[in-house]
């Protein structure tokens, strides 16, 4: 891919931050700037292109709490066939032929703390058995059985695994997900 240079000039105070972001991760500032504006430009023109808007947590929350487990799985079917339209645009790929490590990897980068922030902590692990996808919110224990909920849709309906339900657990403020190969 053809690349070009651009040089920006950011204020003082964001820079700092910014080192220390980057030094957390062990990554230059320039690479954590670099990483940042390709996610928001991607992140961006896909919300713009599926009609997309970003709405404020608590609204989400507040809905999420008006349903009861079978609105809220059914609710999560459907955003889940949004999610792998959203991919699909992103990798311009069939989703059959995508993994789902793929797929994570863009929820990941989407939900977590260097997308919308609605964890505070994401993560995932496709490579080593069991699979597994985790992560710490603020949201409550309706936006945990949804996100449990989105994950064994996209999983079980689109990929070769199934929930373990023995390893996965919820609470008000987190969500461990394990999965294995069916």
């Amino acid at each position: 891919m053809t690349t070009k240079f651009i040089g920006i000039r950011l204020p003082l105070p964001l820079v700092h931050k910014l080192e220390k972001i980057a030094e957390q991760f062990n990554q230059s500032p320039n690479q954590m700037a670099k990483h940042a504006i390709i996610d928001w430009v991607e992140i961006f023109f896909s919300a713009r292109n599926l009609n997309m808007i970003t709405i404020p947590k608590e609204l989400f929350v507040d809905y999420l709490d008006r349903l009861n487990d079978e609105e809220i799985e059914q609710y999560a079917e459907e955003v889940g066939e949004k999610i792998l339209g959203f991919y699909e645009f992103l990798a311009e790929n069939n989703v059959k032929r995508t993994s789902m490590e793929d797929v994570f990897s863009i929820i990941v980068r989407f939900l977590g703390a260097n997308g919308l922030m609605w964890f505070e902590h994401l993560e995932y692990d496709g490579t080593t058995k069991p699979y597994y996808l985790k992560g710490i919110h603020n949201l409550g224990e309706n936006w945990s059985k949804f996100f449990l909920a989105i994950s064994q849709y996209l999983t079980e309906k689109h990929f070769p695994f199934i929930l373990s339900n023995q390893q996965t657990h919820l609470s008000a403020h987190s969500v461990h997900v394990v999965f294995k190969e069916k």
